[in-house]
C-alpha cells in the first residue's frame, strides 16, 4: 500500500476505500468525508460453492422483494434492509426525504444483496448487485416508476424513488452436502 492509500476491510462483502475529501498523507479532514463501496473478492474458493450465472442471480432477484443496501454515508458503512422492485437492469426503492438512503442516491457506489437461506440444511444462495446509486428526479419516470409494486414495510411516506443502476451482479451457492446431516457445524 502506497503513501495516502487507506483501504479498510468491513465485515461482509463492502470495502472502503478513498473517496472524495481524503487528506494528503491519508489522514481524513472530518467526519462527513466520504469513500465509495467496493464489493470484496473471495478468491479462497470452499469447494461447495458454486458461482451463479448472471441469468440465475435476476433470476434470484426476481423472486424477492427485500434485500440489504450497503452505501457509505459520512465516512461510515451503513447496511440497510430495503424492499425494492426490479426495473430492467436497475434495482428501485422508494425512501423518505433525507433518509441515508436518498442522502447516498448522488451517484456513488452501492450495492444491494438479496438471500435465500435455509438455515436447517445448512444451504443457501446470496447474490449482490454492484452499481451506482441515484435519486429519480424526472416526472415521467417516477410516474413511470409509481406503476412497480414497491410495498416499504415499514410504512410512512416513501416519495422518494432511488435506483441503483446495475453495473454488475454476482452470486454464489452453497448448495446441500451429500455429506451434510442437516445439523449446524457447531453440533446445533
Amino acid at each position: 500500500m502506497g503513501r495516502g492509500e487507506l483501504v479498510v476491510e468491513v465485515v461482509g462483502p463492502l470495502t472502503l476505500v478513498p473517496g472524495r475529501g481524503q487528506q494528503e498523507g491519508g489522514g481524513m479532514k472530518n467526519d462527513t468525508d466520504t469513500h465509495d463501496v467496493v464489493a470484496g473478492r473471495d478468491d479462497d474458493e470452499a469447494e461447495n460453492i458454486v458461482r451463479l450465472d448472471q441469468d440465475e442471480c435476476w433470476r434470484i432477484v426476481d423472486r424477492h422483494q427485500l434485500g440489504r443496501l450497503g452505501v457509505v454515508e459520512r465516512g461510515r458503512p451503513a447496511v440497510l434492509p430495503v424492499n425494492f422492485a426490479r426495473d430492467g437492469s436497475s434495482l428501485i426503492v422508494r425512501v423518505r426525504p433525507g433518509s441515508t438512503i436518498a442522502s447516498a442516491a448522488d451517484g456513488r457506489r452501492a450495492v444491494l444483496e438479496v438471500d435465500e437461506v435455509d438455515e436447517d440444511l445448512e444451504r443457501g444462495r446470496s447474490v449482490v448487485v454492484h452499481g451506482l446509486l441515484r435519486e429519480v428526479i424526472h416526472d415521467d419516470e417516477r410516474a413511470r416508476l409509481s406503476r412497480l409494486v414497491i410495498r416499504p414495510w415499514a410504512g410512512g411516506s416513501r416519495q422518494v424513488y432511488v435506483r441503483l443502476d446495475a453495473e454488475e451482479i454476482t452470486g454464489r451457492s452453497v448448495p446441500l452436502s451429500a455429506a451434510s446431516d442437516g445439523l449446524a457445524a457447531d453440533g446445533g
